[in-house]
């Protein structure tokens, strides 16, 4: 039985590191995707400044003009979601580490109690 805590609490603690380094590579590519897109959003800024400066020149700068803001505001948006997603993932982060310290204390409890309950069978063993 002993063996069996021992491979479950081992498996536990190998799990633990994946979960938070998946959890961590996902706020890397996050991050990683809000930079492209804010990036995106400057080269769509600089098209809409284009734009505007081609109005005088052109009948059909409304259309363009309503495309590029279309996109800067789904880039936007999408950026808004990245954001709302990276802020989810570290607050996941942070739970994982709290219940991550919580684990640990409850092991170091579990080995102190088994630790004390050997001890005293060892006591009753010989008052037996």
């Amino acid at each position: 039985q002993q063996q069996q805590q021992q491979q479950q609490q081992q498996q536990q603690q190998q799990e633990q590191p994946r979960c938070v380094e998946q959890l961590s590579q996902r706020v890397v590519h996050l991050e990683a995707d809000l930079v492209l897109l804010t990036r995106r959003k400057v080269e769509l800024e600089r098209e809409n400044e284009a734009l505007a400066a081609a109005a005088a020149r052109q009948n059909t700068l409304e259309v363009q003009l309503a495309d590029a803001l279309a996109s800067r505001e789904r880039a936007e948006a999408d950026r808004d979601r990245l954001e709302a997603d990276r802020e989810r993932l570290e607050a996941e982060c942070r739970k994982h580490r709290v219940e991550s310290v919580r684990r640990e204390e409850l092991e170091a409890q579990q080995a102190a109690i088994a630790s004390s309950f050997s001890e005293l069978q060892g006591v009753v063993s010989q008052l037996v």
